[in-house]
């Protein structure tokens, strides 16, 4: 009897997502590559660009947004397709429902990366 309880509560679990929670889902793009993860705060992306390895991990999780910090300054890429190529950030918010576009700074939008959710 108490082995189907049990079996039963894990059933459960795995039906409603439990284990996943804190988690969400997240499409990245490292230069083309594109890949989905479930991931959690404290979760890393890893990307190779421009001979540079970033990697950029998840501090926060909120409603609304995600938020990272990169190992290596990037760029945010405005609606206007430009970067501020003397950009020193390392830390982004990432808006659900939107994709946000990062580059490595000073080199003319050949190397990006994307996140959506």
């Amino acid at each position: 009897m108490k082995k189907n309880i049990l079996f039963l509560i894990l059933v459960v679990f795995l039906v409603t997502g439990c284990f996943d929670k804190g988690k969400i889902k997240v499409k990245f793009d490292c230069n083309g590559i594109k890949k989905t993860y479930k991931v959690k705060e404290g979760s890393v992306f890893k990307c190779n660009l421009f001979a540079e390895n970033y990697e950029m991990k998840i501090l926060r999780i909120e409603e609304d947004k995600f938020i990272i910090e990169s190992n290596d300054p990037l760029a945010i890429i405005d609606k206007n397709d430009r970067i501020d190529s003397n950009s020193t950030e390392t830390m982004f918010e990432i808006p659900k429902d939107t994709k946000t576009s990062l580059a490595v700074p000073l080199d003319g939008l050949l190397y990006t990366i994307e996140f959506e959710w």
